[in-house]
């Protein structure tokens, strides 16, 4: 539909300059890009007049060009990209973009501008800020909405809100029927105010449109068809006719009968094509409504698929719920056909989703034959793997692709769990807990203690050295001499740690249990914590790593072949997907060096970050 536009520009002096760019095109853009409508303004005061209006000029060759210039993403998207680099480009510059298309309204805004909307009578004469200039915004602001028949929208940069109260655009919206006679009103009083210098507006209604469904003939066309149709089953006459004097008052009213017959069946089956008439047309019509509501929010989301992921995943979420209903009102449309192409790539970019194959970093039967690791840890650009079947310990340097056993089962004992720290690596074993450094040396430095019952996992932090059991976590001090005596590290009033699995520590002790739940506790005290956003529950069996080095957390969940990043605050980041995930047992991360490992079987594998 083609939008009416009354254009309201103010004196311009001071460094002023501004213009409205009202530009409809036909053909390919016409169909991608629809009706531009940009309210720009530019404030240089050390500009002379020519040469203002010279960069005014630039200012719009450039929005054009940006705009109409690459006809592959949606609308929407373009069009903030444009304004956000004619915006960065142009000192002073203000932008207040709205673009047309169909029966959709693009609104982008750069600067402090506002867009203002009053809905037609009929509608409840809703009104209301669609961009607030007196709002703080986010540069960009961009939005998007529906527009409908008889709506009015009214647009301007700051010198144009700040010469124009919102009691003025009422009355004049109240006083005047035609966007022209409107912004000549507006007009009026920003030329009277001293503020309105450099103010530049729009008004914009939209015309009352009539449904495009091609019509079905009901006139004469269909009764001469019916009539043809008819003849076919009544017998043309062979000879003359006689009728006798008696039979001709019959012969008239069965005449009549039959003509009221004819009228009836006639009219049934006018009314008839008129009722699927309208029936097709409210339905076609209903349909199309309902597509076109679908694309909206398709195109949205794509657009905010990176700037507001969890939006985008919102928007995805009404979309993939509405497809199968539109597949089953009639036949299949181009456009959810388009949608459905590209649903899951769409939907890969707003969950963060990075498919990159893992790299194999080294087999461990290179370093022994059918050494397989159960446990992974990062120490000094090294990892640390521990193969509890045979009783050793292998030091990996991964820029390398090379290591070395350093301890056997003589040192260590039938080993469980292990932890590393700078400069050492604990092992849990039936020896207690054995200390070694990352060139084989161990000793034993805690005794075992039959009142540990059921280790879970073991870590350190800050040189000390914690237990996960099923009841507490019990921490041991790192002293001069060694470690000093086992403590409770919980405060007392704290429990349910019996669906335990692993651990991470950093500031805090970060708990997964056997739910998938993730806990966290802080000074012995377990703080509110829950992950948001996920988009599938975590499988059983997950493993939660993190340090102090670490800005996030990291869950691989090997039964949905992942690892999940989340922030500290438990909002989902990101995730990645590769084959390996569902084989790995343990994960260690350096952020710092970009990479993440996983440990499966006899194989280490990374992954860039």
């Amino acid at each position: 539909m083609a939008v009416e536009v009354g254009k309201v520009l103010g004196r311009l002096a001071d460094g002023w300059w501004a213009q409205v760019h009202d530009f409809m095109t036909d053909g390919e853009k016409a169909h991608k890009r629809g009706h531009l409508i940009a309210c720009t303004s530019l404030h240089q005061p050390q500009l002379q007049e020519l040469a203002a209006v010279e960069t005014g000029r630039e200012v719009l060759a450039r929005l054009h060009e940006l705009y109409y210039g690459n006809l592959d993403p949606d609308p929407l998207t373009t069009l903030r990209q444009a304004v956000t680099t004619v915006g960065e480009e142009f000192a002073g510059c203000e932008i207040v973009a709205l673009a047309n298309l169909g029966e959709a309204l693009y609104v982008v805004v750069w600067g402090s501008g506002g867009v203002w909307t009053r809905q037609p009578a009929g509608q409840g004469r809703q009104e209301g800020w669609i961009v607030n200039p007196q709002s703080v915004q986010t540069r960009p602001m961009a939005l998007s909405g529906w527009i409908k028949p008889g709506q009015i929208v009214v647009a301007g940069n700051s010198q144009f809100w700040r010469a124009i109260t919102l009691g003025t655009v009422r009355a004049a919206v109240a006083n005047n029927t035609h966007p022209t006679e409107l912004a000549e009103s507006l007009a009026t009083v920003v030329h009277g105010s001293d503020t309105g210098i450099g103010g530049v507006g729009v008004v914009m209604q939209i015309p009352y449109f009539v449904s495009q469904i091609p019509k079905i003939d009901t006139g004469t066309k269909i009764i001469d068809r019916l009539r043809t149709k008819l003849a076919k089953f009544i017998p043309k006459p062979t000879g003359p006719i006689f009728i006798s004097e008696g039979d001709k008052n019959m012969s008239r009213r069965r005449n009549m009968y039959v003509g009221i017959g004819f009228l009836l069946l006639l009219l049934l089956l006018v009314g008839g094509w008129q009722w699927r008439r309208t029936y097709m047309e409210n339905k076609l019509g209903v349909r199309n409504q309902r597509i076109e509501e679908v694309v909206h929010k398709f195109n949205e989301a794509q657009s905010l698929a990176q700037l507001n992921p969890v939006r985008s995943r919102q928007l995805l979420a009404e979309v993939s719920a509405s497809l199968p209903q539109l597949k089953n009102t009639g036949k299949t449309d181009e456009r959810i056909a388009q949608i459905e192409a590209s649903f899951g790539q769409v939907l890969g970019v707003a969950s963060g989703v990075k498919s990159d194959p893992a790299q194999e970093v080294l087999d461990l039967d290179w370093l022994r034959s059918g050494m397989t690791g159960s446990q992974l840890g990062l120490v000094e650009s090294k990892l640390v793997v521990l193969d509890t079947a045979g009783g050793r310990l292998a030091v990996i340097d991964p820029a390398k692709k090379s290591g070395v056993v350093i301890s056997g089962k003589t040192d260590l004992g039938e080993t469980k769990l292990m932890a590393v720290y700078p400069g050492k690596i604990t092992v849990l074993s039936d020896k207690g807990i054995v200390e070694c450094s990352l060139t084989g040396s161990c000793k034993i430095v805690i005794p075992p203690d039959s009142t540990w019952g059921q280790v879970m996992d073991m870590q350190m932090f800050a040189g000390n050295i914690y237990l996960l059991t099923q009841n507490n976590i019990l921490r041991y001090q790192v002293t001069d001499e060694g470690y000093g005596v086992k403590q409770k590290w919980l405060a007392d009033t704290e429990n349910g740690l019996s669906q335990s699995l692993n651990m991470a520590i950093d500031a805090s002790v970060w708990i997964m249990q056997t739910t998938g739940q993730i806990l966290k506790y802080t000074r012995g005290v377990k703080e509110n914590f829950a992950v948001t956003d996920l988009d599938k529950p975590f499988t059983p069996g997950v493993v939660i790593y993190t340090d102090s080095e670490a800005s996030q957390l990291y869950v691989l969940d090997w039964g949905n072949s992942r690892v999940v990043v989340l922030a500290k605050t438990g909002a989902y980041q990101l995730q990645y997907q590769f084959d390996q995930a569902r084989e790995a047992s343990d994960i260690v991360v350096d952020e710092l060096g970009g990479a993440m490992y996983l440990l499966a079987g006899s194989k280490i594998y990374s992954i860039k970050l």
